[in-house]
């Protein structure tokens, strides 16, 4: 059973040949159920069709629409009063009174709550943004129960433009989920023949993958893409779940056994493989490549870059020193978890202190301190390590210089007992 429902429509503003008739063409719209439903105005054969579990609707268009067209058999006086401030190029336009009429003629008619809003006719600089936020205090009437039914037929193709950055513009703003999971639907008119219904949900599933992706690829923010993943790839779903977890929780250290699962997931897509997912992987592939090394150090180092390359910098700071850490340890065949912290720190200062480069010395130093500074809230903590960390204005920076320093020896972790490189 379909849940409650909001119809977001629009109308246009063709009167025809006849402009004591305005009306669209009459049509035959066929569901894809096969029932049909004659109307000239594709929002009234949604209503009547009784296929979706209709609550309110909400109707955009502009001042000198055809609003008439919806009262002129319930109030004829009223459809010739908006007829005279709409037809033969008036600039005022329907007033908000005769649209509150509209509003509770259609109301009675169609058995749902029903709002109006008519804007400019033409969008532009100007009044781009004025009618964002009109077009958003009109969402704002959605419950968060309702599932939404966008109808793009009818209408200036600027207002459906429109309408789509408004709903992506109160879900992101006012974190409203159930504004991303809004269905399309559209009734082609044909001349001949049954006017075939579409419903088009997957053009905004599109948009939401793509939303999904970027905040996963950029911030490893990976739930919301997860959970679209689940049904068509659920390997890759829970590589993606996991990864995410271990980044936003900073457990850098168990960051490798979900790049592998990445990377299996990879190879095993499903078949048939759809286009989006198949576009989707191949980013994907570039992710993984992207982070894929020989050593753990050289992971943990590409994992700080692109934490950095992000804007997450003291995640990359946190990063950046496991990977200073991790090299230590790989250099004197120690394994992370045979150690105590203390034993840690000894043997990485041991290290640090044997460097003959005291430059060098001293910018490990401050990668150290500023991983301690992040990770306390800011607070500083240096213990005993000389230097300071690095200022917040400096962060990408100096992370850059240092990442730079860092590379031979997280690709060849021996080179530290060398202590001969510079």
């Amino acid at each position: 059973m379909s849940k409650p429902t909001t119809l977001l429509s629009f109308l246009g503003g063709n009167r025809g040949k006849d402009p004591k008739r305005p009306v669209y063409e009459q049509a035959n719209y066929r569901f894809p159920d096969g029932s049909e439903v004659c109307s000239d105005y594709f929002a009234e054969a949604i209503v009547r069709s009784g296929q979706f579990q209709l609550k309110q609707v909400l109707l955009f268009g502009t001042h000198t629409s055809v609003w008439e067209r919806l009262v002129q058999e319930a109030n004829l006086d009223l459809a010739s009063a908006i007829l005279e401030r709409t037809d033969g190029g008036m600039s005022t336009g329907v007033t908000d009174e005769q649209l509150h009429q509209v509003e509770r003629l259609l109301a009675e008619q169609w058995g749902v709550e029903v709002h109006a809003y008519a804007g400019d006719l033409a969008i532009n600089e100007s009044n781009a943004l004025d009618e964002l936020a009109a077009y958003d205090r009109m969402l704002a009437k959605i419950p968060d129960s309702h599932e939404v039914l966008f109808d793009f037929t009818h209408g200036f193709r600027s207002l459906a433009m429109l309408l789509t950055v408004a709903l992506r513009f109160r879900g992101a703003i006012h974190h409203q989920p159930h504004l991303r999971a809004v269905r399309l639907i559209y009734g082609e008119l044909n001349h001949n023949a049954p006017s075939p219904v579409h419903v088009l949900d997957d053009l905004w599933k599109g948009l939401q993958v793509a939303q999904a992706a970027r905040l996963f690829l950029e911030k490893f923010a990976g739930e919301e893409l997860a959970v679209m993943l689940e049904p068509d790839w659920p390997a890759g779903a829970k590589a993606i779940r996991k990864l995410s977890e271990r980044v936003q929780s900073n457990l850098f250290l168990e960051f490798e056994e979900p790049l592998r699962q990445l990377q299996s997931a990879l190879h095993d897509l499903p078949e048939p493989c759809p286009d989006w997912l198949a576009m989707l992987a191949h980013s994907l592939e570039r992710f993984h490549r992207r982070l894929t090394a020989k050593t753990l150090p050289e992971i943990l180092l590409k994992l700080a870059e692109m934490l950095m390359e992000h804007h997450l910098a003291g995640q990359a700071y946190i990063a950046l020193d496991e990977a200073l850490s991790e090299t230590v340890l790989v250099a004197n065949g120690k394994a992370s978890e045979k150690l105590t912290d203390s034993e840690r720190r000894d043997l990485f200062r041991e290290n640090v202190e044997q460097l003959p480069d005291r430059r060098l010395a001293h910018q490990i130093w401050r990668i150290h301190n500023t991983r301690n500074t992040v990770a306390h809230a800011g607070r500083k903590i240096h213990r005993d390590n000389p230097g300071n960390s690095v200022a917040p204005d400096g962060f990408s920076r100096e992370f850059h210089s240092l990442a730079d320093r860092l590379r031979p020896l997280a690709k060849k972790p021996r080179k530290l007992l060398e202590a001969r490189w510079r």
